[in-house]
């Protein structure tokens, strides 16, 4: 009797025919628009990112508010809450039709974001101290009408009280904290943060 698997001629069986893997497809290089869409995706996956003074944050994140965002010192443990919103700078130019004009596009098309930032102690009565002086900027020109009437030139009381609003405006800006650059359906992009704190961020073992 034959061996199993010997076929009667006494010669083992051919071997069977093995399947060659398939030939991987050649990949087609990205387009220019592909690999900027894949850069794009990959520089801003963190959460968080600093570029520069400026500070890439993602809306979902709750932001770190234990430090100071000026000094990066350890906050008094109150987060100051910032409304920020943004629109294209290009549409101020519709400022030239009209502030109502402009007023009503703006409320269109602006996008909002809401972030939570820390202050210390110091940082927090600097904040006090320009907000009170914006107030009393805007108000001092007007307590010269008390005066007699014909002591000063209304024309006068009307410059005054122009300068105390510009210079008022002026420092409301110097109260703001943090200033939006850029902000989308994901992303916020700010200016604002102080060195000290932007550094923490890129080194947190430094700290």
């Amino acid at each position: 009797m034959n061996p199993r698997n010997r076929p009667a001629d006494g010669f083992p069986p051919a071997a069977l025919p093995v399947d060659e893997p398939p030939m991987a497809r050649a990949v087609p290089p990205m387009s220019s628009d592909e690999a900027t869409q894949l850069r794009y995706a990959t520089e801003f996956s963190q959460p968080i990112r600093v570029d520069g003074k400026k500070i890439i944050v993602s809306k979902s994140l709750t932001f770190p508010t234990q430090r100071c965002i000026k000094c990066n010192q350890p906050s008094d443990g109150k987060s100051l809450k910032r409304n920020l919103v943004w629109h294209h700078p290009a549409f101020y130019l519709l400022i030239f039709g009209g502030v109502i004009l402009y007023a009503i596009v703006a409320l269109i098309v602006r996008k909002k974001a809401i972030v939570q930032v820390g202050l210390c102690p110091i940082h927090r009565r600097k904040r006090r101290l320009i907000q009170t002086l914006s107030i009393l900027f805007l108000l001092a020109p007007y307590t010269l009408l008390l005066l007699p009437r014909g002591t000063i030139d209304p024309m006068a009381i009307m410059g005054l009280a122009l300068f105390g609003l510009v210079v008022c405006l002026f420092m409301l800006l110097g109260t703001q904290v943090i200033s939006p650059t850029y902000i989308d359906e994901k992303w916020v992009h700010f200016t604002g943060a102080g060195r000290p704190f932007r550094d923490g961020l890129t080194n947190p073992e430094g700290n």
